[in-house]
This record gives C-alpha cells, sequence and structure tokens, in this order.
C-alpha cells in the first residue's frame, strides 16, 4: 500500500475523532438541558455510558491515527 491512501486513512480517523467528541458533547448538552426541564424521560446511566462510550471511540481513533501518522515517518527513512 502507497502512502497516499495512510494519508486518507488518518485524515478520516482524525475527522472521526473530533465527530465522536461533537456527538458527546451533544449528549452533555442534551442531559443537562433535561435536568434543567426536570424531564421524567431522563435516564443518566445510559446517557452517561453512550458518552463514555463515543469519548472512549474517539481516544481510540486518535490512537490509530498517530500509529498511522509513526508509521508513515517510519517508512520515508
Amino acid at each position: 500500500m502507497g502512502q497516499l491512501p495512510l494519508v486518507v486513512l488518518s485524515a478520516g480517523l482524525t475527522a472521526l475523532r473530533w465527530m465522536l467528541w461533537l456527538v458527546a458533547l451533544g449528549l452533555i448538552v442534551l442531559m443537562i438541558a433535561q435536568k434543567l426541564r426536570n424531564d421524567p424521560e431522563l435516564r443518566p446511566v445510559p446517557e452517561v455510558l453512550a458518552i463514555g462510550a463515543f469519548v472512549i471511540a474517539g481516544y481510540a481513533s486518535a490512537w490509530a491515527s498517530r500509529k498511522i501518522v509513526e508509521i508513515l515517518k517510519f517508512s520515508k527513512t
């Protein structure tokens, strides 16, 4: 595999990281809004688990992107 597909993959993983973190932030804002409205539908445990899953997936995506960048740097030398 050439370097271009790895660069595109790394960029895609970086974009995915930010999207996952923005979804987690949106869920946090939604949970705060529900709490302020005293919404009876508020179920904090599943929402906190979902937020945690999105944050962990974002970190995993960032880790994978960094590993690909390391591979690219190593293959240049």
